[in-house]
Protein backbone atom coordinates (compact mmCIF):
# COMPACT_ATOMS: atom_id res chain seq x y z
CA UNK A 1 0.00 0.00 0.00
CA UNK A 2 1.18 3.75 -0.32
CA UNK A 3 2.35 5.40 2.24
CA UNK A 4 0.98 8.84 3.44
CA UNK A 5 3.20 11.82 4.29
CA UNK A 6 2.81 15.37 6.25
CA UNK A 7 5.33 18.08 6.89
CA UNK A 8 6.49 19.40 10.26
CA UNK A 9 7.83 22.73 10.58
CA UNK A 10 8.72 24.17 13.59
CA UNK A 11 11.27 27.50 14.56
CA UNK A 12 14.63 27.27 15.33
CA UNK A 13 14.23 25.55 18.72
CA UNK A 14 11.63 23.02 17.59
CA UNK A 15 8.45 24.95 19.33
CA UNK A 16 5.66 26.23 17.46
CA UNK A 17 5.50 23.38 15.52
CA UNK A 18 2.48 22.86 12.48
CA UNK A 19 1.70 20.05 10.65
CA UNK A 20 1.20 20.81 6.98
CA UNK A 21 -1.19 18.30 4.94
CA UNK A 22 -0.75 18.07 1.36
CA UNK A 23 -4.49 17.52 0.03
CA UNK A 24 -4.81 21.01 1.26
CA UNK A 25 -3.08 21.84 -1.17
CA UNK A 26 -4.78 20.10 -4.18
CA UNK A 27 -2.02 17.18 -3.77
CA UNK A 28 -1.22 13.53 -3.16
CA UNK A 29 -0.30 12.22 -0.13
CA UNK A 30 2.51 10.22 -1.07
CA UNK A 31 6.43 11.58 -1.10
CA UNK A 32 6.71 11.22 -5.01
CA UNK A 33 3.31 12.76 -5.53
CA UNK A 34 3.70 16.12 -4.01
CA UNK A 35 7.53 16.16 -4.34
CA UNK A 36 8.03 18.12 -7.30
CA UNK A 37 9.28 21.46 -7.51
CA UNK A 38 6.47 22.69 -8.98
CA UNK A 39 3.50 21.43 -6.70
CA UNK A 40 0.99 24.03 -4.98
CA UNK A 41 2.43 22.07 -1.84
CA UNK A 42 5.73 22.63 -2.39
CA UNK A 43 5.17 26.13 -3.59
CA UNK A 44 4.00 26.57 0.11
CA UNK A 45 6.59 25.37 2.02
CA UNK A 46 9.10 26.75 0.17
CA UNK A 47 7.06 30.25 1.22
CA UNK A 48 7.12 29.18 4.73
CA UNK A 49 11.27 28.57 4.62
CA UNK A 50 11.92 31.84 2.47
CA UNK A 51 15.05 33.92 4.12
CA UNK A 52 12.93 32.87 7.59
CA UNK A 53 15.22 29.72 8.60
CA UNK A 54 13.07 26.73 10.35
CA UNK A 55 13.29 23.17 11.65
CA UNK A 56 11.99 20.27 9.05
CA UNK A 57 10.30 16.96 8.73
CA UNK A 58 8.55 14.84 6.39
CA UNK A 59 6.65 12.50 8.34
CA UNK A 60 5.30 9.24 6.69
CA UNK A 61 2.52 7.14 8.78
CA UNK A 62 4.39 4.03 8.39
CA UNK A 63 7.25 5.77 10.51
CA UNK A 64 6.14 4.35 14.08
CA UNK A 65 8.53 1.49 14.21
CA UNK A 66 11.82 2.12 17.05
CA UNK A 67 13.98 2.12 13.92
CA UNK A 68 12.60 5.50 12.66
CA UNK A 69 12.84 7.63 16.08
CA UNK A 70 15.14 9.83 14.26
CA UNK A 71 16.18 11.48 17.82
CA UNK A 72 18.05 8.48 18.66
CA UNK A 73 21.13 9.74 20.37
CA UNK A 74 23.12 8.07 17.51
CA UNK A 75 21.57 10.56 14.86
CA UNK A 76 22.08 13.67 16.83
CA UNK A 77 24.42 16.78 15.44
CA UNK A 78 26.13 17.97 17.99
CA UNK A 79 23.94 20.83 18.59
CA UNK A 80 21.35 21.93 21.45
CA UNK A 81 18.59 19.29 20.69
CA UNK A 82 15.61 21.11 19.99
CA UNK A 83 11.94 20.05 20.84
CA UNK A 84 11.28 17.19 18.41
CA UNK A 85 8.03 15.99 17.14
CA UNK A 86 7.08 12.78 17.65
CA UNK A 87 5.21 10.16 15.20
CA UNK A 88 1.53 10.91 17.83
CA UNK A 89 2.15 14.29 16.87
CA UNK A 90 1.94 14.07 13.35
CA UNK A 91 -0.13 11.35 12.77
CA UNK A 92 -2.11 10.79 15.98
CA UNK A 93 -6.13 10.86 16.14
CA UNK A 94 -6.28 14.48 16.89
CA UNK A 95 -5.28 16.57 13.85
CA UNK A 96 -5.32 19.73 16.27
CA UNK A 97 -2.03 20.87 15.58
CA UNK A 98 -2.32 20.75 11.31
CA UNK A 99 -2.23 23.97 9.92
CA UNK A 100 -4.77 25.99 9.38
CA UNK A 101 -3.07 28.07 6.87
CA UNK A 102 -4.25 26.90 3.23
CA UNK A 103 -3.38 30.33 2.08
CA UNK A 104 -1.28 29.67 -1.36
CA UNK A 105 2.41 29.64 -1.42
CA UNK A 106 3.88 33.02 -2.88
CA UNK A 107 6.39 31.72 -5.79
CA UNK A 108 9.74 32.05 -5.62
CA UNK A 109 12.83 31.65 -8.11
CA UNK A 110 13.66 28.28 -6.46
CA UNK A 111 15.56 27.44 -9.28
CA UNK A 112 18.14 30.20 -8.77
CA UNK A 113 18.39 29.65 -4.94
CA UNK A 114 20.40 28.22 -2.54
CA UNK A 115 18.74 25.59 -0.03
CA UNK A 116 20.60 25.82 3.43
CA UNK A 117 21.10 23.91 6.22
CA UNK A 118 22.40 26.26 9.09
CA UNK A 119 22.76 23.01 10.99
CA UNK A 120 25.23 21.19 9.21
CA UNK A 121 26.48 24.81 7.67
CA UNK A 122 26.27 24.18 4.41
CA UNK A 123 23.88 25.02 1.26
CA UNK A 124 23.25 23.58 -2.09
CA UNK A 125 22.82 25.76 -5.32
CA UNK A 126 19.44 24.70 -6.88
CA UNK A 127 20.91 25.68 -10.12
CA UNK A 128 23.07 23.42 -10.46
CA UNK A 129 20.60 21.17 -8.79
CA UNK A 130 18.38 21.09 -11.40
CA UNK A 131 21.09 20.35 -13.49
CA UNK A 132 21.93 17.40 -11.95
CA UNK A 133 18.05 16.26 -11.82
CA UNK A 134 16.62 16.91 -14.96
CA UNK A 135 16.81 13.96 -15.85
CA UNK A 136 14.06 12.40 -14.07
CA UNK A 137 10.90 11.50 -15.88
CA UNK A 138 7.89 13.38 -14.24
CA UNK A 139 9.69 16.59 -13.46
CA UNK A 140 12.66 17.63 -11.15
CA UNK A 141 12.01 16.27 -7.52
CA UNK A 142 12.80 18.73 -4.96
CA UNK A 143 15.10 17.65 -2.40
CA UNK A 144 13.56 19.11 0.89
CA UNK A 145 11.44 16.39 1.40
CA UNK A 146 13.54 13.75 0.64
CA UNK A 147 16.15 15.15 2.64
CA UNK A 148 13.86 14.86 5.53
CA UNK A 149 11.86 11.96 5.38
CA UNK A 150 11.25 9.91 7.85
CA UNK A 151 9.97 6.45 7.33
CA UNK A 152 10.94 6.18 3.47
CA UNK A 153 10.86 2.99 1.73
CA UNK A 154 7.72 1.41 3.76
CA UNK A 155 5.30 1.74 1.15
CA UNK A 156 4.16 2.49 -2.79
CA UNK A 157 5.05 5.75 -3.55
CA UNK A 158 8.11 6.16 -1.77
CA UNK A 159 11.30 7.61 -3.20
CA UNK A 160 13.83 5.15 -4.92
CA UNK A 161 16.18 6.20 -7.01
CA UNK A 162 19.67 8.03 -6.94
CA UNK A 163 21.75 9.25 -3.53
CA UNK A 164 19.10 6.83 -1.76
CA UNK A 165 21.92 6.77 1.48
CA UNK A 166 21.15 10.75 1.59
CA UNK A 167 17.30 10.03 2.56
CA UNK A 168 16.69 11.45 5.58
CA UNK A 169 20.19 13.01 6.62
CA UNK A 170 18.23 16.16 7.45
CA UNK A 171 15.65 15.30 9.82
CA UNK A 172 14.58 18.14 11.79
CA UNK A 173 17.16 20.42 10.82
CA UNK A 174 17.51 24.02 10.47
CA UNK A 175 16.66 24.78 6.89
CA UNK A 176 16.20 28.01 4.98
CA UNK A 177 15.81 29.14 1.19
CA UNK A 178 18.46 32.25 0.73
CA UNK A 179 18.94 34.17 -2.55
CA UNK A 180 22.64 33.76 -1.34
CA UNK A 181 24.87 31.65 0.43
CA UNK A 182 25.76 32.60 4.05
CA UNK A 183 29.32 33.39 4.68
CA UNK A 184 31.35 30.62 5.90
CA UNK A 185 29.20 27.72 4.80
CA UNK A 186 29.93 25.29 2.64
CA UNK A 187 28.68 24.19 -1.29
CA UNK A 188 27.11 20.53 -1.03
CA UNK A 189 28.08 19.05 -4.33
CA UNK A 190 24.50 18.98 -6.08
CA UNK A 191 25.23 15.58 -8.06
CA UNK A 192 25.70 14.16 -4.68
CA UNK A 193 22.31 15.70 -3.32
CA UNK A 194 20.30 15.19 -7.00
CA UNK A 195 17.16 12.51 -6.55
CA UNK A 196 16.29 11.33 -9.75
CA UNK A 197 13.96 8.21 -9.60
CA UNK A 198 15.06 4.83 -10.92
CA UNK A 199 16.09 0.90 -10.10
Amino acid sequence: MGQYYQSVIGSERGWNKKVYYPLDFDDGLKLTEHSFVDTDFMVKIHSLIYKNPKRVLWVGDYANEKGDEFYFRSNRVKEKQPSIPTYKFVWGRSCSRRSNDTTPGTPIDYEHSYLVNHTLKGYIDMHKYYNASKYNVWGIIDPLPILTAVGNGRGGGDYSGTNENRVGSWKWHLISIEDSPPDGYSEFKAKNYSFVEGP
